[in-house]
This record gives structure tokens, C-alpha cells and sequence, in this order.
């Protein structure tokens, strides 16, 4: 028999896929009772889940309403300009600190990378998060692992729209992957933080570009 709290579990993974995957678009409105049906588990821990997902910042509470968010610029410029600040540390880091195991995690990464064509939108998802998950890892400061995690993938944000899917973004994105990598073998500190800025404010750039695509497809 599923306890209350695996059940929240469910639901939040169930609300948390659907939001990521597309399902659920931005902007959208959130019914407890349609939700329990949808995960297949009762109200209380579909509130729960949603307590859970509006403490990070992907729904919002409005006047009782719970509300898929859709970040404005101002808060994806601010959003981008910690990520960046923090994948500069990390960087650093990870050129120090990394170890063989590392690099042979992130190796394969590229690898793998390298030989996926940009019409397989799930594994090139896959090998993004992957990739930036094996840097913050390299750097071997479970903080700053832990508060990456929270903060260092926000297409989640973006209810599913994530930029590697965006034209011309992924042979872009698999030199970025052979780069670092190349950069924390040599343990190049100096570069490892210049790639993950300059990466990080280009997909900055392109998310905002993406913002203002989708609303003029709204308005039209």
C-alpha cells in the first residue's frame, strides 16, 4: 500500500514531467481535483507536490490559483546572471579538483554527444544535463553541487522549452562539451571559467530570444 508520502513523491514527479515535457504550458492554471486524477492519487499529496514545486519557483499561487510560472525578462536575466557567477566557481573548481574518474565520465559524455544528430531531442536532453551534472561533480563541493542543482538547470523553469532543442543549438552545445572538457584535462582554471561564462550568458541571450518568440506566437 503507497504511504502519503510516496504518493507526494508520484504526484510531484507526475506535475514536475508533465510541466518539463510540454504538457502543461505556461501560464497555465492547476486544478487540485484534475491533478489527483491525472497522477492518480488523492488531493493531499498533489497539494503537497505543489507546495513542493511553487518553493521552487515553477508554479506560483495566485489569489488561490496555482499557476504554471512564465518567468518575464527581468527574471530570466537575473536567473542567468547567478548561473553564471556560480559556473564560474564551479569551473575553477572542477579544473583543480577533478579526478581521472571525472574525466573519464565527462569523455564519454562527449562521445556520445558528438555522435547524437540533433533529431533525437531526448538524448541530446539527456546528455546536456548529464554533462553539467559530471562538471559540478568535478569540483567536489557538495554545496555548491547541491545549490547548482537547484539553480543550474532552468529550462525546467520554462515548463519543457529548453534551448539545446532550439535550431542550430546543438552543434553549438557539443563543442562547448569537447572545449571543457579539453580545459579541465589540462586543468586550465583560466579557461574552464571563460567557456562556462561564455556559455552560460549565450543561453542566457537565446532564452531571451526564445521569450520574445513565443509571445509574439501568443499574440498572433
Amino acid at each position: 500500500m503507497k504511504t502519503a508520502i510516496s504518493q507526494g513523491v508520484i504526484a510531484y514527479d507526475a506535475i514536475l514531467r508533465a510541466i518539463t515535457s510540454g504538457e502543461f504550458s505556461p501560464g497555465q492554471a492547476l486544478s487540485e481535483n484534475q491533478l489527483a486524477s491525472y497522477c492518480g492519487v488523492s488531493r493531499t499529496p498533489v497539494r503537497e507536490a505543489l507546495q513542493r514545486l511553487a518553493a521552487e519557483h515553477i508554479i506560483v499561487n495566485t489569489e488561490r490559483v496555482w499557476i504554471i510560472a512564465d518567468p518575464s525578462p527581468q527574471e530570466i536575466y537575473e536567473m542567468y546572471e547567478v548561473k553564471a557567477i556560480l559556473s564560474v566557481a564551479t569551473a575553477r573548481l572542477a579544473a583543480e579538483r577533478r579526478t581521472d574518474l571525472d574525466l573519464a565520465v565527462l569523455e564519454e559524455l562527449v562521445r556520445r554527444a558528438e555522435a547524437t544528430p540533433d533529431s533525437d531531442p531526448d538524448e541530446m536532453s539527456a546528455i546536456n544535463h548529464e554533462f553539467a551534472r559530471a562538471v559540478w561533480h568535478a569540483a567536489h563541493n557538495p554545496s555548491l553541487e547541491e545549490t547548482m542543482e537547484r539553480i543550474g538547470t532552468p529550462h525546467v523553469r520554462f515548463a519543457g522549452r529548453s534551448t539545446i532543442h532550439h535550431p542550430g543549438q546543438w552543434p553549438q552545445a557539443v563543442s562547448f562539451y569537447r572545449d571543457t572538457f579539453e580545459a579541465l584535462k589540462a586543468r586550465a582554471a583560466d579557461a574552464s571559467a571563460a567557456l562556462a561564462e561564455r556559455q552560460t550568458l549565450m543561453v542566457r541571450d537565446l532564452r531571451l530570444a526564445m521569450w520574445q518568440e513565443a509571445r509574439e506566437a501568443r499574440q498572433n
